[in-house]
Order: C-alpha cells, then sequence, then structure tokens
C-alpha cells in the first residue's frame, strides 16, 4: 500500500507544529510580562510623582509658616535664611518665595517669577505643579502653594527639585522590574518548552498511526492519557485502525477466498479442455466432462452475479421496488421449484403456512431470500430427513421459519453463518459460492427486518421477521 506520507514528513510536521506552539505560548507569555511590567512602571512612576508633589507641598506649607512668621517680624532674616537652607539640603530641593508686589524674599534660581505667580496666586490654586526647562537646560518639577498673611494672598512658595532625579529614582525602580521580569522569563520559557512538548506528542503519535496506516501497518496505536480533546480524538483514531485493520483483514480474506471459487472451476475447465484437445480422455468420456464444464461455467457466472449482487448491497445502491405481496403465495411458489432438488435427495419439504399473509416488500429480492434459504435447508439436509418451511404472523410481522434436519452447527460457526465464503464443510468439499446466506442477511436488513439462526441437536432453523 502506497504511503501518502513524505518520507521525514512526520519529523516536519512535529517540528512544524512543537515550533508553532512554543513561539506561540511565548509570544502569549512574554507579552504579558510585557503589559503586565508596563502597567506596573506606570502605577509606580505615577506614584513617585504624586508621592514628590506631596511631600513638597508638606514642606511649602512648613516654609509658608516660616514665611509668615518673618514677614510679621518674628524672625529676622537670618534666622529666616537659615530655614530655608536646611531646608533645601535635607531634602535636596530648590525654594523659591515669590511676592506679588515686591522683589522675591528668596530665589533659588532664576524663574520666570510671573508666570510661577500666576499660576498660584491669580488663579487662587492651593497648589500647582509644572515642570518646566530652566536657564541651565534643567528640567524642574515645581509644587506651589499661595503665601498668604492676615488671610490675604501675597504671594507664592515654591519648592522645585530637578525631574532628572525622579527619572533616577523611576529608572531604578524599572530596572528592577527589567530584573524581575527576566527572571520569570527564565521558567516560562522552561514551562511553555515542555507544555508544547506534551500538547504535541499526541499529534506525533497519531502521525506515526496515520504513516502506519498508509503502509499497511495496522498495528501502531496512539497513547492516549488524560481527558481533553486530543485524547478523545485518538480514541477516535485508534477506533478507526481498529475497523480499517477489520476491514483490510477481511479484504484479504476476500481475496483469497474468490481467488479459491475461482481457481477451481477454471482449473476443472482448462483441465477438461485440454485433456479432450490433445486426446488423452476417451472419447467416450467427452460429453460427461464437457456437461462438469457446463455446470462449473455456470457456477461461475452465479458467483459472479453474487458477487455483483453483494458489491450493490456494500456500496449500498440496491433499491427496493416494494408493493404488496402476498407472502404464502410467494412462498408457496419458491417451494414448488425446489422439490424436484428434495426428490433427488428423497427430502420431503413439509409447509404450515398461514393463509393471505401480506407484506409490503421486493418481490423479487424476496423470492432471493426464500432460494437461497431453501437452497442451503436442502443442501445441509441429511438423505432421507425433511424440511419445514413455516409462515405466521406475529402482531405486525410476519415470521418465516426454515428448518433442515443434519449435522449440527457448532456454536462458535454461528457467529460467521453470514459471512462471506462460509461454509459449514471446512473441506470445501461442498458446492456453492458461500455468498447466499450473506446477500440473504442484506436483503432482509434492507426491508428492515431481521435474520437469524440456531442450531441444536441436528436441527437448524433459520428465522427471518419482516
Amino acid at each position: 500500500m502506497g504511503s501518502g506520507i513524505p518520507a521525514g514528513g512526520q519529523k516536519v510536521m512535529f517540528n512544524t507544529i512543537f515550533r508553532k506552539m512554543l513561539i506561540f505560548s511565548l509570544l502569549i507569555s512574554v507579552g504579558s510580562l510585557a503589559c503586565t511590567s508596563l502597567f506596573i512602571s506606570y502605577l509606580l512612576e505615577k506614584r513617585v510623582y504624586e508621592t514628590t508633589r506631596d511631600r513638597l507641598a508638606e514642606k511649602a506649607e512648613e516654609l509658608n509658616e516660616v514665611s509668615q512668621q518673618f514677614l510679621e517680624g518674628k524672625m529676622n532674616r537670618e534666622a529666616f535664611r537659615d530655614n530655608i537652607v536646611r531646608l533645601e539640603q535635607n531634602e535636596d530641593i530648590q525654594v523659591s518665595i515669590l511676592l506679588k508686589d515686591r522683589k522675591p524674599l528668596f530665589v533659588r534660581e532664576n524663574p520666570q517669577i510671573q508666570k510661577w505667580l500666576r499660576q498660584v496666586t491669580d488663579k487662587n490654586l492651593a497648589l500647582t505643579q509644572v515642570t518646566f526647562t530652566m536657564h541651565k537646560d534643567l528640567d524642574m518639577f515645581i509644587a506651589g502653594v499661595p503665601l498668604i498673611v492676615q488671610d490675604q494672598i501675597i504671594g507664592a512658595i515654591f519648592l522645585h527639585q530637578p525631574v532628572q532625579e525622579i527619572e533616577g529614582w523611576i529608572a531604578e525602580i524599572n530596572k528592577i522590574i527589567a530584573v524581575s521580569v527576566l527572571v520569570l522569563f527564565i521558567p516560562l520559557l522552561v514551562v511553555s518548552y515542555f507544555l508544547s512538548k506534551r500538547f504535541a506528542a499526541p499529534i506525533t503519535s497519531m502521525s506515526k498511526t496515520v504513516k502506519s496506516i498508509s503502509q499497511g501497518d495496522f498495528t501502531k496505536r496512539v497513547e492516549v492519557k488524560g481527558q481533553d480533546e486530543l485524547v478523545s480524538l485518538g480514541f477516535l483514531l485508534n477506533n478507526l485502525t481498529d475497523k480499517i485493520a477489520v476491514v483490510e483483514e477481511s479484504r484479504r480474506k476476500f481475496i483469497g477466498e474468490i481467488s479459491h471459487e475461482l481457481r477451481t472451476p477454471l482449473t476443472t475447465i482448462r483441465t477438461t479442455l485440454q485433456g479432450i484437445l490433445d486426446g488423452v480422455i476417451d472419447p467416450h468420456d467427452n460429453q460427461e466432462l464437457l456437461d462438469i464444464s457446463i455446470e462449473e461455467i455456470v457456477r461461475l457466472n452465479k458467483l459472479v452475479d453474487d458477487l455483483i449482487d453483494l458489491s450493490a448491497f456494500d456500496e449500498r445502491v440496491v433499491q427496493l421496488q416494494k408493493n404488496d405481496v402476498s407472502l404464502t403465495d410467494l412462498l408457496s411458489a419458491s417451494i414448488k421449484q425446489f422439490e424436484l432438488k428434495a426428490a433427488e435427495k428423497n427430502i420431503i419439504v413439509e409447509k404450515w403456512l398461514e393463509p393471505r399473509v401480506f407484506a409490503f416488500v421486493d418481490e423479487n429480492r424476496l423470492k432471493q431470500v426464500f432460494a437461497n434459504l431453501l437452497d442451503n435447508a436442502i443442501k445441509h439436509s441429511k438423505e432421507g430427513s425433511k424440511v419445514t418451511v413455516g409462515l405466521s404472523t406475529k402482531g405486525k410481522k410476519s415470521v418465516i421459519e426454515f428448518t433442515n434436519y443434519g449435522r449440527e452447527i457448532a456454536e462458535q460457526d454461528l457467529h460467521q453463518i453470514f459471512d462471506r465464503f462460509y461454509k459449514a464443510d471446512k473441506s470445501r468439499s461442498e458446492k456453492g459460492s458461500g455468498l447466499g446466506l450473506t446477500i440473504t442477511q442484506h436483503i432482509v436488513t434492507l426491508h428492515g427486518g431481521l435474520i437469524d439462526v440456531v442450531s441444536n441437536k441436528e436441527r437448524t432453523t433459520f428465522r427471518v421477521e419482516l
């Protein structure tokens, strides 16, 4: 049997599936890690800025109190300045205190004074934050609060911190996140590898099984473990392999059987004709041998007809031509046709037929069933015995029974009685194609009926229910 899978195809398929599953799982893992890392980084960055803003605002409020004391004359300029310098050194920040109508009380840098004041005083904001570029090209983070004296906004206090410092903190946090991602990626890679390998393994096994089937080897099976869809598919493939193996065995057996059935009559005909042509056969025996050859030709023709019939049933192309048929009359006519054959073995055919039994059937096909069963009954009856044919009704069903008295059929053979080329005589000395009962079963089944057989103490009964 030719293989439809190219050499090395299984390995290529495995590598492709495994690689795709691994890449897909890694992409999902890396994508998830990246999204999670970016989200965490965003939240932490936001939190850092909020914390910085709140800290600067808190210190600005402290300076507000100090500035009020200075403006009210409760603190000298030197003490005021020392407080600001100490705060700048401790908190690593810069301070600017601006008044609306006067010069700045304290300015560490040279800020855009009017712009800062408008941000806080004109809009009466309790707090504002601005990130801008100073004259030294240094980005600053600004937090400002109004400077209030005697319930009047007279200016604003600004605390500014270089953005570079904040970004440095954020960069450190991002480094930690990046290292964590790398540390997590290694076990994720290992897990993805083994998971991909695990999921690819059943597909690999299925590929091997299919390749074996394509090469005519039906011994391979898929290893199934678990309860997922792939396992179910593996079970189905194993069942399919079992069925294909049975079909293949039946095919081989069929070829062997049909070869034997064809070889025997052909050998007889060839030997007879060759003997007559060579003159080695007594001319007085020619007629007898020619008659035998004709019988073999008739049997061959019957075998071919049966094979064509059986093929039609296998391909499900047989169409029944049903009509209301009198089973009583049809069965009586069939018995009449076989009386001569029964008489040759001194067999009596007894019939017990219920009158006026009708059924909606294909008359020609049912006649074929009766002929096969009568022929089988007479063939396997002992000489001088009898064959009993019965017709009765059971509810809406019609029951036909054919009973013969001869050799008992063994229990193990009863299961094969309807198999192709089955013959009770293992020596194959009996004539016939061995397809009659198989075709009979097909016809009965196609009518929606049942056929079975019982054999006990040299008494065998075939029972048909329509």
